[in-house]
């Protein structure tokens, strides 16, 4: 794993995960300091920063995990291909059930 983004709703979120995870810190992307919670767009948006800084290398493993309210989460794995390829490694969405939700 070369790279987590998380939804950037709250920082104490961030490092609590990043707490309880093997991973190491560095690898967390965050950005929630500079452009606040962006909401749906925190993901593609810090992706993009990434890809702009130079900090994306082909063959990188990239874990994108989001959450939301009612306990509906998606996570995905991809490896970058450079650029703005990718290809999907894994794709894993749990939904709570209610309104809005298919249910």
């Amino acid at each position: 794993i070369d790279h987590v983004i998380l939804h950037q709703a709250n920082l104490r979120i961030i490092e609590g995960i990043a707490e309880k995870l093997d991973i190491p810190k560095e690898k967390y992307a965050v950005n929630i300091e500079e452009y606040g919670n962006t909401s749906a767009s925190c993901m593609p948006l810090t992706l993009d920063i990434m890809n702009r800084s130079g900090k994306l290398k082909r063959g990188d493993i990239i874990i994108f995990c989001a959450f939301g309210g009612g306990l509906t989460t998606g996570t995905y794995i991809l490896k970058w291909q450079g650029d703005t390829k990718y290809d999907c490694i894994h794709f894993f969405w749990a939904g709570s059930p209610g309104p809005g939700n298919g249910a």
